[in-house]
């Protein structure tokens, strides 16, 4: 997809999330696959912790699944004090320097003029609420009226370029997008718009192979999730991202030539539980589990590998196995 394009599309789904807030800050994994742009709203005795992204959706973790220094921000983190103001009518309240004290009869007088007061001032905040709420009902569509039309040009685009993945991945937010969803994650959203390091240049092995116009190579020496993809993206390159069937047969070829019956792909649910997503952000569509799987076994199973017989199963991120590596271009 053109840049420019990417930019306007990046610009008009942050307005339709909303724009974060000063305490919004990134959280990473303990892993460092994963990062997210969130504010901490709570931590609890159990050792959970709340996260609320911009969008107002709100993620629930385990302290140890975040980052050494996110954990250290966390433990020196105190909810802010809700002030809470005396009530000089409550029956019984300690009358103050200068402060005039109210007979039974008085009290109960200024009573319902408060209560009066509270009736008048929730129906103009009933009132006042409803027209805001039309107004962004109004702006919400005329913002995703405007990113469909983008993304309509950018599938032409891609069409005519012969990108069939780029293509598949505009038709599939296009179709999010009539379902009323959000098109693209807020993940991916970050890494469009906020300043990144230039990607390492891909260092494509000879011995690779091609196919689908991409390059992809099965690296037998063993290591855990973590360092296989770090591995991959110090050559310019990511692990396997299946999201296709065609990619998945490919796959399956490349991993039925080795011994090991357990070789990483990409994919993890470690941000928040039953929500798989690529370490690019983008949410994973398809699967190939087998039958019982995804179990989180021992509630500490995030990743995936896959089998020789092209099944998927979910791992620990700290299994040393095989991986594959994908070259975009």
């Amino acid at each position: 997809m053109p840049r420019k394009c990417t930019f306007f599309i990046a610009l008009l789904l942050a307005s339709l999330s909303g724009a974060h807030t000063s305490q919004a800050r990134t959280w990473n994994s303990a892993t460092g696959t994963f990062q997210i742009e969130a504010e901490l709203v709570e931590k609890r005795a159990d050792g959970t912790v709340v996260l609320k992204r911009a969008d107002g959706v709100t993620i629930e973790t385990k302290l140890e699944k975040l980052s050494a220094a996110d954990q250290d921000y966390i433990k020196q983190w105190n909810a802010p004090p809700v002030a809470k103001e005396s009530d000089p009518f409550e029956e019984g309240a300690t009358p103050i320097s200068g402060q005039i004290v109210l007979n039974a009869e008085q009290q109960a007088a200024l009573g319902k003029i408060k209560s009066s007061e509270s009736k008048a001032a929730v129906l103009a905040y009933q009132q006042q609420a409803k027209v805001l709420h039309d107004t962004y009902a109004a702006k919400q569509k005329e913002y995703r009226e405007k990113l469909a039309s983008l993304l309509e040009e950018a599938l032409k685009e891609a069409a005519v370029a012969g990108d069939l993945d780029d293509a598949l991945a505009i038709r599939t937010a296009i179709q999010a997008l009539k379902a009323g969803q959000e098109p693209v994650p807020s993940t991916q959203l970050n890494s469009e718009v906020a300043e990144r390091p230039p990607a390492k240049p891909a260092r494509i092995p000879k011995h690779a192979r091609a196919f689908g116009g991409r390059h992809y190579l099965l690296v037998l020496a063993p290591e855990n999730k973590a360092d296989a993809q770090a591995k991959c993206e110090a050559e310019g390159g990511h692990l396997i991202r299946i999201d296709s069937k065609a990619k998945l047969a490919f796959a399956q070829r490349l991993v039925s030539t080795v011994n090991s019956n357990k070789v990483w792909i990409d994919g993890s649910d470690e941000v928040q539980a039953r929500d798989w997503r690529f370490s690019d952000g983008r949410k994973m569509t398809s699967f190939n589990w087998r039958a019982g799987a995804p179990d989180n076994s021992g509630d500490d199973e995030h990743h995936i590998h896959i089998r020789r017989d092209g099944l998927w199963e979910d791992s620990d991120g700290g299994l040393v196995i095989p991986y594959i590596c994908e070259w975009d271009k």
